[in-house]
């Protein structure tokens, strides 16, 4: 089973995650630690802009600001 969602992934060119079994989705356990480094920079009194416009430099669709805004909205 997991050979072919790996062979569909494939296909639809994304790429596959492999978890293991855990509570929470894989992209907040994901998330958690990113959005700490985020806020560390803003302890320092880096902009919460200027972070997310950084971020996207490292091919990384938007920065964990932007990002905690939107799934809050």
């Amino acid at each position: 089973m997991i050979v072919d969602v790996l062979d569909v992934s494939k296909k639809i060119k994304k790429t596959p995650m492999v978890v293991g079994s855990y509570t929470g989705f894989v992209v907040n356990r994901m998330f958690f630690p990113y959005m700490q480094a985020g806020l560390l920079l803003v302890e320092h009194g880096v902009d919460v802009y200027q972070i997310d416009r950084v971020i996207t430099k490292f091919k990384i669709p938007m920065g964990p600001f932007r990002y905690y805004a939107w799934i809050n909205s």
